[in-house]
């Protein structure tokens, strides 16, 4: 009984290590998942302006 007692501290520091390393991989999860955003808010632009000079070079005025 006193060995098992004993272990109790232990088994709390490792629970407590775990739910410290879940939150923060919450946080690195919410801080991937804005970088994402970011990546793709750049990338949209950047289509838009190859698409527009692609519009510009490519149609001329009355070639429709």
């Amino acid at each position: 009984m006193h060995d098992f007692l004993a272990e109790i501290p232990e088994k709390l520091e490792c629970i407590q290590l775990q739910a410290g390393l879940h939150l923060d991989a919450i946080r690195v999860h919410k801080q991937r998942d804005s970088v994402l955003v970011s990546i793709f808010v750049v990338l949209e632009r950047i289509v838009n302006e190859l698409t527009q000079t692609w519009r510009g070079t490519t149609i001329s005025p009355g070639t429709y």
